[in-house]
């Protein structure tokens, strides 16, 4: 059966259905009801995923609905150029992931070339769309300065960059695979905790968060 209602009676409790299937007109009337309350602390909606680029039309959809909520995507920026600057150009502001620069490095970790990531990222600079950089810091993967120098180096000069965000390595990012029956097996030692260089960005003007 494919229509999930044995999930209800179950003893066992063996399925777990996460997530329901929505037009954009629900989705959009959903984020309209709570739009006073987003607004109350100048908030608004951040359709991410998953990646976002992977549901472009559908979230440009949703975002023709509600024009008066203010409206972000956070995506990786892997996806076709001519789709992120469609989905970019329906948004208030965007927040990207930059994880490594160096291109060999990128595609041994993430099993993908950047090219079309920094393309993205190109896109997004010219735009003067308002923009953060997040890059999530793995230890001993991309937490070196050479790749934060390289990252900075890219950034330089974007006037609408708002802020670059450090993330810490989630410890328990192993849950999820577990949920779908996958092994956790990373080539990095998660028991470290990534270091962190804030300083290339700063000698170049740049706001930087730590999360």
């Amino acid at each position: 059966m494919g229509c999930g209602k044995c999930v209800n009676v179950c003893p066992k409790g063996c399925i777990r259905i996460a997530g329901e299937w929505m037009t954009a007109g629900e989705v959009a009337e959903k984020i309209r009801l709570n739009a006073p309350l987003l607004k109350i602390n100048d908030g608004g909606v951040t359709f991410s995923g998953g990646e976002v680029l992977m549901q472009a039309d559908f979230v440009i959809a949703v975002r023709s609905l509600i024009p008066e909520v203010h409206a972000l995507i956070e995506t990786s920026g892997y996806g076709e150029p001519s789709i992120f600057k469609r989905l970019i150009d329906a948004m208030d502001m965007v927040i990207m992931d930059i994880k490594i620069v160096d291109e060999a490095k990128h595609k041994r970790y993430t099993g993908v070339s950047n090219r079309v990531i920094l393309e993205n990222l190109n896109i997004l600079k010219a735009s003067g769309k308002l923009f953060r950089i997040r890059i999530p810091l793995i230890p001993g993967v991309n937490d070196d300065i050479e790749n934060m120098e390289s990252t900075a180096k890219l950034l330089e000069g974007a006037e609408n960059l708002e802020m670059v965000e450090l993330l810490r390595y989630n410890k328990g990012a192993g849950a999820k695979y577990e949920s779908v029956g996958m092994v956790y097996n990373p080539d990095f030692d998660t028991s470290k905790d990534p270091t962190i260089f804030k300083t290339p960005f700063e000698n170049r003007g740049m706001k930087v968060g730590i999360l």
